[in-house]
C-alpha cells in the first residue's frame, strides 16, 4: 500500500469515529433535556395540588374591605334574642280561692345563647332571683289569708283573695344592651288596694350590669332633665313641684332610680305614691338621646 492509500484509509476511520461519538452525545442530550422536562412538569403539578390544599383548609382568611361576615364567622354580629315565660301558682280550700299568683323568667333563644353564654348566665341568675322574690311574697299572702279565712263566713266567690304578680317588659335588646323593667303587684287580703312597685335589670351583651354612670356624663343635668319630662303614665300630664322628692334618688350614687334604655331614650320609672299621690298611678320620664346628646357618655340610637 503506499503512503496516499494509507493516509485516505486512516482519515475514513477517524471520520467514522467522530461520527459515532457525536451521535451517542446528541441522544444524551436530548433524553437529559426529556427528564427536566418531565421533572418540571411534577414539580408544577405537586406545586399545584399544595395551593389547592391549602386553599381548602385556610379558613382564617380575613374578608375583602367591605364584606359583611356572615353571622357563622363572626358570632357577634348574630344579635341576641330572648323569651319570656309566665309561671302560674295558686292556693284553694273548699272552693274558696285564698291566693294566686304569676312570675315571668326571661332567658335567650337557643339560637342566640352560643354567642352569649355569659349573658345567658346573668339571666338565669336573674330569673331565679325573681322566682324566689315571688314565691316569698305569695307563701307571706298565703298565711294572711288563711288567717283570714278563719274568721270568714261568707260566700266563697267573695272571698277578697290575695295576690302577687311579677311581669318582664323588655325595653331594648341588641348588640350592645339587654335592659327591662319588672312590675311587681302584691296584694294581701282585705287591703284596700295592691301595691305596685317596680325594678330594673340594665345588662351589658357581656352579663355585667350597666349602671347611670357608665351612661350618664352630666348627673346634675340628668336630674334637671328628668324634672322637665316627668308625666303621669296613664295620661301624659305632666308632675311638677317633686323636686326635692326627686333629689333623694339621686343619693348613694343613683342607686334607687329605676330606669330602662329603649331605642330613643332612657326612661326612668316611678311606681304610685313616691312622687305623686296615688290616684296618679304611675309616673315615667323619658329622656331621648337625641334631645340631650351632651348628657350621655356615647351615643345610643
Amino acid at each position: 500500500m503506499n503512503k496516499r492509500t494509507a493516509a485516505a484509509a486512516l482519515c475514513i476511520l477517524l471520520a467514522a469515529s467522530l461520527c459515532a461519538c457525536g451521535g451517542q452525545s446528541q441522544q444524551a442530550g436530548q433524553g437529559a433535556a426529556e427528564n427536566a422536562a418531565e421533572q418540571t412538569d411534577g414539580e408544577a403539578e405537586s406545586a399545584e395540588v399544595s395551593r389547592e390544599a391549602e386553599t381548602e383548609q385556610d379558613t382564617g382568611e380575613e374578608p375583602a374591605a367591605g364584606a359583611e361576615p356572615s353571622p357563622q364567622e363572626d358570632p357577634a354580629a348574630l344579635a341576641p334574642a330572648w323569651t319570656v315565660e309566665e309561671h302560674v301558682i295558686s292556693e284553694t280550700r273548699e272552693d274558696i280561692l285564698l291566693a294566686e299568683g304569676s312570675y315571668d323568667s326571661i332567658l335567650l333563644t337557643e339560637e342566640t345563647t352560643a354567642p352569649y353564654v355569659q349573658l345567658q348566665i346573668a339571666l338565669q341568675e336573674r330569673s331565679e332571683d325573681i322566682r324566689n322574690r315571688a314565691e316569698t311574697q305569695y307563701g307571706e299572702i298565703l298565711q294572711s289569708a288563711e288567717s283570714f279565712l278563719k274568721d270568714y263566713d261568707g260566700a266563697a266567690e267573695s272571698f277578697p283573695s290575695g295576690a302577687v304578680r311579677a311581669r318582664v317588659e323588655v325595653t331594648r335588646c341588641d348588640a350592645d344592651v339587654l335592659s327591662f323593667l319588672e312590675t311587681w303587684y302584691v296584694n294581701h287580703p282585705g287591703a284596700a288596694h295592691g301595691l305596685v312597685s317596680y325594678r330594673c335589670c340594665n345588662l351589658d351583651t357581656a352579663g355585667e350590669p350597666l349602671v347611670l354612670r357608665d351612661l350618664v356624663a352630666d348627673v346634675p343635668a340628668l336630674k334637671q332633665a328628668i324634672s322637665e319630662h316627668l308625666a303621669a303614665e296613664a295620661d301624659g300630664s305632666p308632675v311638677t313641684g317633686v323636686d326635692d322628692l326627686l333629689a333623694v334618688y339621686f343619693e348613694n350614687d343613683m342607686e334607687e332610680l329605676i330606669w330602662t334604655i329603649g331605642e330613643e331614650g332612657i326612661t326612668f320609672h316611678f311606681a304610685p305614691y313616691e312622687l305623686a299621690a296615688y290616684a296618679v298611678g304611675p309616673v315615667t320620664a323619658e329622656i331621648p338621646f337625641e334631645e340631650y346628646p351632651e348628657l350621655f357618655i356615647r351615643a345610643w340610637e
